[in-house]
């Protein structure tokens, strides 16, 4: 049986319909209304399954109607009536939610394949409303405040006339081990929450494995409530509170964007499992990743060989005292943005393949933790993969890297060049340089240096004409008897003895 609604200022038509439609529908439960004022009164007490409605009327006229009407009743199909053919109406009266438009007069087998049409429509939509996923999707745009306020009212009486409850989130720590397990939880969970009041528990449509709970109690009732659905509560599921003492159906929807928010602090909190907003400030979702990290002291510390300062210096960026909670997304958006960063502004380069190699590495372990604590060690690990990754290229070219060196060396003999100082230029641990260097060259430090100053100074001195004095300060010996002592040490005579047996 279907109501349907006749919408017309001009009584003749009205009958002459009604006549029509007990010919050709009749057990329909037909309803008549002058004018569109009237009729959408008449749709805040009924729902009707049908419309029939003009389109020149006063006061309201059938688009003002349609479109007014739509807001009112989503699923209630309406058909256009005019005597104007005009194809302007007929465009302007679909955008607006018209399932069909009928010329008057009316013919009547052109009506009952519109009417036919019309019914097959609302037998859809009422399939649908049997359907569980369907009542899921309507009974979670309530709460998020998505549903029409025609709707929205209907489900708001099943919870009577308190004001206060709670909203929660809860998901699956891990996938349901099946659909009994599910169902058995969600029914479990309903059971508990309906002891205090009306109560609601139904999977989400847009979270896979999520369910949002609503219970309406009174006031003084609340941590009873709260209670039970802690102990409702096993260790395969996160749930997250809000609670509300007053206003709770008008600010349902900020209530559970709240609880499921609290959901996040298990990242930060692996051990518990219940979170209430009430507990602590809540992560702010649409807070921008905060990226405060030097990539230039990172670079520096990853080239000295100190994995250990990089992963330090990442971590005060990371938790600064007195900022927010960051969502566990926006955390790992920063985690990868400095690796990322590091690895394309490295003093050293690696090639493209090992870059790749790590942050695929990184994605597949920090980017997956479930945790704060168990991302920051997957991190540091990987501060110390790049480290060696660095170090296992520079040992498989220390040819060229040591010849930079050594060139630098040779191109200043006439200053003083303390290893610390070098190692610095180049970017080195001075005690990782000193060892890297003696590895490489295959001398220390220190001896390699003297050796160069004495070859250069022999040079000299068989070459030009400077006095044995300048030619100390050209190697780096500014005292000419500290220089001659130097000397006798590597060559056993003098300066001046080097070169006149080198001339003779």
């Amino acid at each position: 049986m279907y109501r349907l609604l006749i919408v017309d200022d001009e009584e003749g038509h009205r009958s002459g319909l009604i006549g029509l439609l007990r010919a050709l529908k009749p057990d329909y439960l037909v309803f008549e209304a002058e004018h569109g004022a009237a009729a959408l009164q008449m749709m805040d007490v009924m729902d009707f399954d049908l419309v029939l409605t003009d389109i020149r009327m006063p006061r309201v006229d059938g688009l003002a109607f349609l479109e007014r009407a739509k807001e009112r009743s989503p699923n209630t199909r309406v058909a256009i009536l005019s005597a104007y053919g005009l194809f302007d109406y007929a465009k302007q009266s679909v955008s607006l939610g018209a399932d069909d438009y009928l010329l008057k007069p009316v013919d009547p087998q052109e009506l009952r394949r519109c009417l036919d049409r019309m019914e097959n429509r609302v037998e859809k939509d009422r399939s649908l409303a049997r359907n569980p996923e369907y009542v899921g999707a309507r009974l979670y745009q309530f709460v998020t405040g998505e549903l029409p306020a025609k709707e929205s009212g209907g489900i708001r009486a099943l919870f009577g006339e308190c004001d206060s409850g709670v909203a929660l989130h809860i998901q699956p720590i891990h996938p349901w081990s099946g659909d009994e397990r599910r169902e058995a939880f969600q029914i479990g969970m309903r059971a508990r929450m309906k002891r205090f009041g009306p109560a609601m528990v139904f999977q989400s449509p847009v979270d896979p494995g999520a369910m949002v709970g609503v219970a309406a109690c009174p006031p003084g009732m609340l941590d009873q409530l709260m209670g039970a659905v802690a102990d409702g509560a096993d260790g395969g599921v996160l749930i997250g509170v809000c609670r509300m003492t007053e206003s709770f159906f008008e600010r349902l929807d900020d209530a559970y964007a709240r609880a499921k928010t609290a959901c996040v602090r298990h990242f930060y909190e692996p051990e518990q499992t219940i979170f209430s907003c009430e507990d602590a400030a809540l992560p702010d979702p649409f807070a921008s990743a905060r990226f405060d990290i030097s990539i230039k002291e990172l670079d520096s510390h990853i080239s000295q060989g100190d994995a250990a300062k990089a992963y330090a210096l990442f971590e005060r960026g990371l938790n600064r005292p007195g900022e927010p909670m960051m969502y566990p997304s926006k955390v790992k958006e920063v985690v990868m943005y400095t690796f990322m960063f590091l690895l394309g502004n490295l003093t050293y380069p690696l090639s493209r393949q090992v870059k790749d190699e790590l942050l695929v590495a990184i994605n597949r372990t920090a980017l997956e933790c479930a945790s704060m604590g168990g991302m920051l060690e997957e991190v540091r690990g990987a501060f110390y993969r790049v480290a060696e990754a660095v170090e296992a290229d520079r040992l498989r070219r220390p040819a060229r890297a040591f010849s930079e060196i050594t060139k630098y060396l040779s191109e200043r003999l006439d200053t003083e060049l303390p290893l610390a100082d070098v190692a610095r230029r180049f970017h080195y641990h001075p005690t990782y340089f000193s060892e890297l260097f003696k590895r490489s060259v295959g001398k220390g430090f220190s001896e390699y240096l003297f050796d160069l100053r004495m070859k250069e100074a022999a040079r000299l001195l068989l070459r030009t004409t400077m006095y044995a004095a300048k030619v100390g300060e050209r190697v780096g010996y500014p005292n000419a008897a500290y220089f001659t002592k130097a000397f006798k040490k590597q060559f056993g005579i003098s300066p001046d003895q080097y070169r006149k047996r080198g001339q003779g």
